[in-house]
């Protein structure tokens, strides 16, 4: 994990490399709250499956520019 963001919005990426593909951006912030998992691995802590895909409309109850905890990882 290199980084960890709180994301506002999410729009189709405009790189010129990402043309033709479905490919998103975001924007957002830095996530202090999820400093601990930076400098670890996510395959560590979700194997092979791809779990981000179920925060792509944020964490439940999470308040926009609020502290959210995310999920019990544990």
């Amino acid at each position: 994990m290199r980084g960890a963001y709180r994301i506002d919005d999410w729009f189709p990426s405009e790189q010129p490399w990402d043309q033709g593909k479905d490919r998103w951006g975001f924007k957002g912030a830095s996530a202090p709250e999820l400093a601990h998992v930076i400098g670890t691995h996510i395959r560590d802590v979700f194997g092979g499956r791809v779990m981000y895909r179920r925060y792509l409309d944020g964490y439940p109850g999470a308040e926009p520019g609020g502290s959210s905890q995310g999920p019990d990882l544990a």
